[in-house]
């Protein structure tokens, strides 16, 4: 999971990469303003920590599910199933 949490915040590097050589390719007559930048970086923040959200509960959520279930699958069948003896049934029920 350490590698897809390096792919996300790549992207995310890339991203910011691409949106600062785009307000810098503008080249306005006037400079933008830090706080429409602090607006929009803040806005992508926002959206890159809903994008993990979504990925935590639904991809991420299912994997662990599902390595759950097999660990205790596995664990389950290491250990031997008891059956309870009739006699040993009986003498509890006295």
């Amino acid at each position: 999971m350490k590698k897809e949490d390096d792919k996300y915040n790549q992207q995310g590097q890339e991203l910011r990469s691409h949106l600062k050589g785009a307000f810098q390719k503008m080249q306005p007559k006037e400079a933008a303003p830090e706080t429409l930048k602090k607006q929009v970086f803040g806005t992508l923040d926002t959206i890159q920590l809903v994008a993990d959200m979504a990925d935590l509960f639904t991809v991420k959520f299912t994997q662990t599910e599902s390595q759950l279930v097999e660990l205790l699958d596995e664990t389950q069948l290491d250990e031997p199933i008891e059956k309870p003896d009739d006699e040993s049934s009986n003498k509890e029920e006295k």
